[in-house]
């Protein structure tokens, strides 16, 4: 895999480069340059949460040898970015790019947004471990969709295919709780046995020694959302005092203070740090809701508990349309849920619950089609709303 540059190891080597910038000085008059490229007439924000300053950055094999006035200095190449800000690159710690840094690696969307970093294997899901059934389905997938062979069934796999890819950023995967219980549990909705926990513990553990960064959750999301608090926290303990849980909890609306509670518990007696997913109070009755989230999360760091929380700038959130869908309507994978949709006498069971759950953010005007990739014939209706 590509290496990491922290921003501990940043701002360690630009201390170290300003320091020496003396007695670089005294060289500067030598033929040969110093740097292999020079960034030059930005301002500088070092990742340390300081004001920006006025800079040069001198870079030698990739990595970054020195901050300061550096414009009189040699280079091989030099780039003047007057106007703009230079900075460490930017951490997507919730990216859903599994699939398309398979695609060539170039990541454009996200380096032209400064992200250098993607944190994939979240909500849950993962690319990795797959059992044959899990591999034949994803394989079917994404042949059909982008013409990729999936060949491999680990981290260790994923991971070299990611490298195979092209990929010009770096990469790390989180494991997925709902991959583990479809590994060893299966799509239906019923308790893992203590044999069952077992191997989704020795599954996690290879998965960290392979390369994967910690392990997510999606409890709003089939299977993973069948497990049950005690066995989420029997599972995380395999990864006990080196790893992190972060967590699309089980409720993000009229249960969320309850569902921070769970995940604040897990944390704590599973002995990981905790990480909260696009955190927010969804639904305009639950907005009052924020300051005590807030405050839960605050009194957890205080007792001691690594806690952070993420989420996007923006007031919409993108998912499957079967999340409106209530649990019990989901189990047993895709083909089950259609089987229901299409019996008359479910759908009079689902209509109400759905529709609670469409009021909730406003009712279908507010419930945008963003993709239908698996039918093209219906691209028309992207972009429209279900009210139209």
């Amino acid at each position: 895999m590509a290496k990491f540059y922290s921003r501990r190891n940043f701002l360690k080597t630009s201390a170290a480069g300003a320091l020496a910038s003396y007695s670089l000085f005294n060289s500067a008059c030598s033929a040969s340059p110093e740097f292999d490229l020079l960034i030059t007439g930005g301002t500088i924000y070092d990742g340390s949460g300081n004001d920006g300053f006025s800079g040069e950055v001198g870079v030698i094999a990739g990595r970054v040898a020195a901050l300061g006035a550096l414009r009189d200095r040699k280079a091989k190449q030099t780039i003047d970015v007057s106007g703009l800000a230079v900075a460490p690159g930017f951490i997507d710690f919730h990216s859903h790019s599994d699939e398309e840094l398979l695609l060539g690696g170039e990541a454009q969307s996200k380096i032209r947004q400064g992200v250098t970093t993607e944190i994939l294997g979240q909500d849950g899901g993962s690319m990795a471990p797959l059992n044959d059934a899990m591999r034949a389905k994803l394989h079917e997938d994404l042949t059909k969709r982008y013409g990729i062979a999936v060949d491999w069934t680990d981290f260790s796999g994923y991971f070299q295919r990611l490298e195979q890819s092209g990929l010009i950023t770096n990469a790390a995967s989180m494991i997925g709780q709902g991959a583990l219980r479809e590994f060893v549990v299966g799509l239906d909705n019923r308790s893992a046995t203590a044999d069952e926990i077992n191997h989704m513990q020795a599954l996690l553990r290879t998965a960290l020694q392979q390369g994967a960064c910690g392990i997510s959750s999606g409890l709003e999301y089939t299977p993973g959302c069948f497990a049950s608090t005690e066995e989420i926290i029997a599972v995380c303990r395999a990864a006990a005092g080196k790893s992190i849980y972060s967590t699309h909890m089980r409720n993000e609306d009229d249960t969320l203070l309850e569902a921070i509670a769970e995940a604040i518990r897990i944390a704590q007696e599973a002995g990981v740090a905790l990480n909260i997913s696009h955190i927010k109070a969804s639904g305009q009755n639950n907005w009052r809701k924020q300051p005590e989230m807030l405050a839960m999360l605050e009194a957890a760091r205080a007792n001691g508990l690594r806690v952070t929380c993420d989420r996007y700038p923006y007031i919409a959130y993108s998912t499957g349309l079967s999340s409106l869908f209530p649990l019990w309507s989901r189990e047993g994978g895709i083909e089950a849920f259609v089987s229901r949709l299409q019996d008359a006498s479910i759908r009079a069971k689902l209509r109400p619950e759905v529709q609670y759950e469409a009021d909730k953010i406003g009712g279908w005007k507010s419930v945008m089609i963003s993709s239908l990739q698996n039918h093209p014939r219906r691209s028309e209706y992207e972009g429209m709303n279900l009210a139209e």
